[in-house]
């Protein structure tokens, strides 16, 4: 069984737990910088779908898929990739969480992949909107076309989503 098919079940399986509380779709701008060689930084724009739960015990978790945009070292980027967050509410409506996050990324000229991970933060001041910041670092691999060869680098973000939740 391939990569992405484990992580295509690990993400049904997962959204189907979290399920109960509904959808959300995230939208969002950070600042990302890239170190290949030397360091580069860009606004990167992101879209994304998934579900997040607090339970109870206040424990929560999340999974999702984030779809992103960069031009960064005169190459357009698109990215996608999958975020599975575990943390805890200390304060009703705000949350703290860890989270993992593969990815792959499509340059003009090849394919990066790696994965990621960092922390976040999200406030829910209505039922229907939240506000998330989060940073996140990834190690990535990056595969040049035509080339035997791969390049290793860093990818660095720091951003802010608004996360719209919809109920059926």
């Amino acid at each position: 069984m391939n990569m992405l098919t484990k992580l295509s079940l690990a993400l049904l399986t997962t959204s189907t737990i979290l399920s109960a509380s509904g959808p959300e779709i995230h939208i969002g701008t950070s600042l990302t910088s890239m170190d290949l060689g030397t360091s580069e930084s860009a606004l990167q724009h992101t879209i994304g779908y998934g579900v997040m739960h607090t339970f109870e015990s206040n424990i929560f978790l999340g999974v999702g898929l984030d779809f992103d945009y960069t031009n960064i070292y005169e190459y357009s980027a698109l990215s996608y990739g999958a975020d599975f967050k575990a943390g805890y509410q200390f304060v009703e409506k705000t949350n703290l969480y860890g989270l993992f996050s593969p990815k792959i990324q499509g340059f003009e000229n090849g394919t990066g992949y790696g994965f990621g991970y960092g922390i976040g933060a999200n406030y829910q001041p209505i039922d229907e909107l939240a506000i998330a910041l989060e940073y996140r670092t990834y190690n990535m691999e990056h595969i040049i076309e035509g080339a035997t060869l791969s390049t290793s680098y860093t990818q660095s973000s720091y951003g802010i989503n608004l996360i719209w939740y919809y109920k059926e």
